[in-house]
């Protein structure tokens, strides 16, 4: 935020607090998500899925404790893909009843990501 030009002496500075915090944001993810992709281009591992993800934030998710305040980056997409990938190496693609389950899963963590 103080990149952006924050300072929490200023008193206008104050008033934008939020707007400051949603900028930093977006930028950090912004050149994390750049910055991996090079560093992957370099090493010449080729296009990887990489999730951005808070430990806090997945014990909240994981346990609906923890700090409501903190807003998800990619840790749904991360639990989602683990659940996908579990289920693919166990049950191939066919579709059966733990699909339902995993599926259900999936529905509730997507609206515990949308309430908090």
């Amino acid at each position: 935020m103080q990149d952006l030009g924050y300072d929490e002496n200023d008193d206008d500075a104050q008033d934008r607090y939020d707007e400051y915090q949603t900028r930093a944001r977006q930028l950090l993810i912004a050149n994390t998500r750049n910055n991996l992709e090079e560093n992957l281009e370099k090493a010449e591992l080729g296009k990887h899925e990489v999730f951005i993800v808070s430990a806090s934030v997945l014990y909240s998710l994981i346990t609906n404790k923890g700090n409501k305040k903190t807003t998800p980056i990619d840790e749904a997409s991360l639990i989602e893909a683990v659940l996908n990938a579990a289920h693919k190496r166990r049950y191939g693609t066919q579709k059966n009843h733990s699909t339902i389950v995993k599926d259900n899963m999936i529905t509730d963590l997507s609206r515990l990501m949308l309430t908090t």
